[in-house]
């Protein structure tokens, strides 16, 4: 993949990923809105509700006052305002039907067909009655105008009409029955003054000016000041938030998971396109690395074909060990190939036993020493570990061995001094190995364990490598349950540690 094509897909998957989020914002704000809607209108349907009561409680205690002053006994305190209602509007029916009764009367109007002769008791007991029914009409009727008056232009003060007792209990109801059961301050307002006539909690004050959930008390009266039931909850985010919070939660997780999955994806494609440019620099390399080798062993065959050169003992032998020392190059170049498919399939197979690591390592020192004096280096061993035994595949924790002791030299630009410690910590033997070379960044230093991967040495082309050998010591340390890690500093040298379970 170019990287121009990179790019594209990277842009247009970040303005996927941009407008997804946006989406799931906007839904999210917009369920936050149609909740404080929601909550605004259930709470003014409560003060309504509460501010209607309190209206119909106060209608019903009128009646039942004017009753008990109409009839003048203690006793007609047990009427109550329904059945104090209920003869008001009898009373008020009565009247218009003997109204209209009294005008027809007043104006001579008698039906025809009316019986010519009626008895006369029964004209005399209308005659008699008739005033009493018009005065007990005139006197319900003066009453039900004097309630209206009362109710309708009421100028009582508001401390002897509402109950502030009477008021919290509805106003504590009516929000109950609509599921709001959080903390809340309230207290009745004078709006053109700006002062509460009652107030629950004078902290609140300037909470309640500020609200918007308010609704009119007594908004039937046709004179006098208005006042409004106010109320403000302090919790009222919290307690929205509650309600919301699992819808928003899944959302979160949701955008969360599918920006993992691009983040993933974009980290996944860039390592696999550094992967492919690394592969690219080992084919390459690698091939010219067995092109060397391939083409001195072919001119040493050439030469030995030549009578002269066979003639000559000396020039023989030269040729021929010519021709070994090739062969051999080719064989660690094959040895490597078989390492990087043995990484690549994990199938690095071990074989472990009981070794003393001590005994390992002067091996392996012996092995590569002849290599650190041809550049006139040395290398100190300093082993101070008491138990040495580990179960480990001999063959390969050599290896392991022999791939730092060569590291450490490949980058030690002048004479390489090479530092061999270990010493013990508890259950674990920690093998250190130190040189004084080149050293490495820190973003180096996360990747040197990467397959293929290369420490870059500027305008430096004398480090040979195909970038497998640390990758091939990662996978044998953790086949043998260790850990192995690096500490080092750009021009200060580097060092490694490789920690393996003792037996």
């Amino acid at each position: 993949m170019s990287r121009l094509s990179l790019r594209t897909v990277i842009l247009l998957m970040s303005l996927a990923l941009i407008g997804l989020v946006g989406f799931q914002l906007y839904w999210i704000d917009g369920v936050i809105r149609a909740q404080e809607q929601g909550f605004k209108k259930d709470v003014i349907e409560a003060l309504q509700t509460v501010s209607e009561k309190l209206e119909m409680q106060e209608t019903y205690a009128y009646m039942q006052k004017t009753m008990m002053a109409q009839q003048g006994t203690p006793g007609s305190s047990q009427t109550t305002g329904g059945s104090v209602f209920f003869e008001i509007s009898d009373s008020l029916f009565l009247s218009q039907q003997l109204s209209v009764s009294l005008n027809i009367m007043s104006r001579g109007s008698v039906s025809p067909q009316a019986p010519s002769t009626l008895p006369e008791q029964r004209m005399v007991a209308t005659d008699t009655q008739l005033p009493s029914e018009m005065q007990k009409v005139s006197n319900r009727s003066n009453m039900v105008v004097t309630v209206l008056q009362e109710m309708l232009m009421s100028t009582r003060s508001l401390q002897t009409r509402l109950s502030p007792e009477f008021l919290d209990s509805l106003l504590a109801y009516e929000l109950k029955e609509r599921a709001i059961d959080i903390d809340y301050h309230y207290g009745v307002l004078v709006p053109h003054q700006d002062r509460f006539v009652y107030l629950a909690d004078d902290l609140e004050k300037d909470a309640l000016l500020n609200s918007e959930l308010r609704a009119s008390l007594f908004p039937n009266d046709l004179t006098g000041d208005f006042q409004y039931l106010v109320i403000d909850f302090p919790e009222k985010s919290r307690f929205l938030l509650g309600k919301i919070w699992l819808t928003s939660a899944s959302s979160g997780v949701l955008v969360l998971v599918v920006m993992f999955c691009f983040g993933y994806a974009i980290r996944t494609i860039l390592r696999q396109k550094k992967l492919s440019e690394m592969k690219t620099d080992f084919i390459n390399n690698m091939t010219h690395e067995l092109k060397t080798p391939i083409a001195t062993v072919g001119l040493a065959v050439e030469a030995l074909q030549d009578k002269d050169v066979r003639s000559a003992p000396t020039m023989g032998d030269r040729y021929l060990g010519m021709i070994q020392e090739e062969n051999t190059r080719l064989g660690h170049h094959v040895e490597k190939v078989l390492q990087m498919a043995a990484i690549e399939k994990n199938d690095l197979r071990m074989k472990k036993e009981p070794i003393d690591l001590h005994e390992l390592i002067h091996d392996a020192v012996a092995k590569f020493s002849l290599q650190v004096e041809k550049r006139e280096g040395e290398i100190r061993t300093i082993l101070n570990a008491r138990d040495t035994m580990v179960a480990a595949d001999p063959s390969h924790l050599m290896n392991v061995v022999l791939n730092l002791l060569d590291n450490a030299n490949k980058y030690s630009p002048d004479a390489p001094s090479i530092t061999l410690r270990s010493e013990q910590r508890g259950k674990y033997i920690v093998l250190s190995v130190q040189d004084h070379g080149l050293g490495m960044s820190r973003e180096a230093a996360r990747q040197i364990f990467q397959k293929f991967y290369r420490v870059p040495t500027g305008n430096r082309h004398d480090v040979k490598g195909f970038g497998l050998g640390l990758a091939y010591v990662k996978s044998v340390i953790d086949q043998h349950d260790g850990e192995i890690s690096v500490d080092s500093e750009l021009g200060r040298g580097s060092k490694f540690f490789v920690t393996l379970p003792l037996i």
